[in-house]
């Protein structure tokens, strides 16, 4: 591929995964305001009065390797015993290594590839940041986060504006969780 044309490339899939974690954070708002009213709405059907939990997105055993390798070498660079005995690196620093490793250690058990890619761009993994591969890969998984969280009934439950369709949801949810 021509060079100014993978920067191109490069350069379009950065601003898309800027506008989808911003999208997943809009998501993720709506989505926690219509599942407090959505268990609220169900709290007679649900088990027990408990909330209804939404499941994670699982990983197929390829990503699941991809995600442990990605962060093995993150933690090669951040893992506190490492930056233990460093006198190169300002205290500072060391605070934000801290940060970042906490963040990839958090995404590593959530499964959350996207996490991992943005914490080996910040810390300068130029094979992650500038691989249409990795980015390419970001995207797909913001994809699939926002599309999951907009199609749980809680999201649904909280956008039906039609009642006869609202109650017919609610029918099948009791029968469901009855």
């Amino acid at each position: 591929m021509d060079e100014k044309l993978k920067l191109y490339t490069l350069k379009k899939l950065k601003k898309q995964i800027e506008f989808l974690r911003l999208e997943l954070q809009e998501t993720q708002y709506i989505f926690d305001k219509a599942l407090t009213e959505f268990n609220r709405d169900f709290s007679d059907t649900l088990e027990k009065g408990k909330p209804l939990n939404v499941q994670k997105i699982q990983l197929t055993d390829q990503e699941e390797k991809e995600c442990n390798i990605l962060f093995r070498r993150i933690a090669t660079v951040t893992h506190p015993d490492k930056l233990v005995n460093n006198s190169k690196i300002k205290e500072e620093d060391k605070k934000k290594l801290e940060e970042l490793y906490k963040q990839s250690n958090e995404a590593s058990e959530e499964g959350d590839y996207d996490t991992l890619v943005k914490v080996a761009g910040e810390l300068g993994f130029e094979d992650i940041a500038e691989d249409e591969f990795y980015l390419g890969k970001s995207v797909s998984k913001l994809n699939d986060k926002i599309k999951y969280l907009q199609t749980t009934y809680a999201w649904v439950w909280y956008h039906e504006q039609n009642t006869d369709k609202k109650e017919n949801l609610k029918q099948h949810i009791k029968r469901t969780y009855a």
